[in-house]
């Protein structure tokens, strides 16, 4: 059988903090001699006109980093409105406006609803807006007795 001594944690605690104090010892000595021979590097100083292109440059590469995101964005939009969920939506809404609008105004056609439009933009848009859905909810619902098929 194989006896193996317990490992004392403590000593191997120890002895780490002694390899990484050596080390830190190690490198002030190499520092202080390089120091002390001379071989220091100066600090370059840079003129306005460089640190002006530097930041100009920094600011091109953020705006295309931006307008990159914006458009994979975008891209992302584009593909959730196609996808067969929102579709439905957005045809059940159109049906709802359509039955409203019909509702409403059973004479007027498109040129009416354009013109009613160029009205309404005067007024206020969240007026309008809670008005507007309180329409759609007495007029854009479906006749009683229809129910929407469950997919």
């Amino acid at each position: 059988m194989d006896t193996q001594k317990p490992i004392d944690r403590e000593a191997l605690s120890t002895q780490s903090h002694l390899a990484y104090d050596l080390q830190v010892i190690f490198s002030l000595l190499t520092t202080k001699e390089s120091i002390m021979e001379g071989t220091t590097k100066k600090r370059a100083r840079r003129t306005a006109e460089q640190r002006l292109a530097d930041l100009e440059k920094k600011h091109a590469e953020i705006m295309e980093r931006q307008r990159a995101a914006i458009a994979k964005i975008e891209e992302q939009k584009k593909r959730l409105m196609q996808a067969p969920s929102a579709r439905k939506d957005r045809v059940e809404q159109e049906k709802r406006f359509a039955r409203a609008a019909y509702a409403l105004a059973p004479e007027w056609d498109q040129r009416h609803y354009i013109a009613a439009l160029e009205l309404a933009l005067a007024e206020d848009a969240g007026t309008l807006r809670s008005r507007g859905e309180q329409l759609l909810e007495e007029h854009g619902k479906p006749r009683r007795g229809r129910r929407p098929k469950i997919g």
